[in-house]
């Protein structure tokens, strides 16, 4: 949570308490209700964009070019598994490196 606090910090440091916050952040989850919450949770210090799955969070990283990203590893067509979510993690660090990823998954699997 480094990072995200650090950007939070960022943001508050450089403009006033009436400011719209100036940093992007991707959400990447399939479920409408944490998506919801995250945004709720997010939305006074960031950009928030929300993505479902892999494909529209690579469109959304290609047109907002998040700094960070919140990332569920549990993402259709594999919502029980993991690899879709470390597809797209792999994606993301080599397409655009200076992205931070924080992975949030509620997966209880130990072997994803």
């Amino acid at each position: 949570m480094t990072a995200l606090r650090d950007l939070a910090m960022t943001n508050e440091m450089t403009n006033d308490a009436s400011a719209a916050p100036t940093h992007d952040l991707m959400i990447v989850e399939d479920d409408r209700g944490l998506q919801q919450q995250m945004r709720w949770a997010m939305a006074d210090d960031f950009i928030v964009h929300i993505a479902k799955d892999r494909g529209e969070a690579l469109d959304v990283m290609a047109e907002a070019r998040p700094r960070l990203v919140v990332l569920d590893l549990g993402l259709p067509p594999d919502p029980a598994g993991a690899t879709e979510g470390l597809a797209l993690l792999e994606q993301v660090v080599e397409r655009y490196p200076g992205t931070k990823v924080i992975v949030a998954s509620g997966n209880a699997d130990r072997a994803n």
